[in-house]
């Protein structure tokens, strides 16, 4: 048994979050996977939350908060600093995707 183990064992809390940010972060994946399927740009002109068209990316991303709750929390409410959809974290994201493919 490990430290992990028994640690989520103690506190559920902490294994709710722990699988709340996998789901967050796998409809990020998953969002890269389609876009990267369709060949379609991610990023647009203006990705400001004031923008009527924020890229394929964003708005995709947007449609899946508005059907679930996890996601849509974790933009309301998660911290800040790490949602996880900048242009840096996208590449990053995807560059990982490209390794475990090869």
């Amino acid at each position: 048994t490990s430290c992990l183990e028994i640690a989520l064992h103690l506190d559920p809390t902490r294994s709710k979050q722990i699988c709340n940010n996998r789901h967050y972060l796998k409809s990020i994946t998953e969002t890269l996977l389609l876009t990267s399927c369709l060949e379609i740009a991610l990023r647009g002109h203006d990705e400001s939350k004031s923008s009527l068209n924020r890229g394929n990316f964003l708005e995709i991303f947007s449609v899946i908060a508005r059907h679930d709750p996890i996601v849509q929390e974790r933009i309301d409410k998660g911290p800040k600093n790490a949602t996880y959809l900048s242009p840096d974290i996208q590449n990053a994201i995807i560059q990982i995707m490209g390794k475990m493919i090869r």
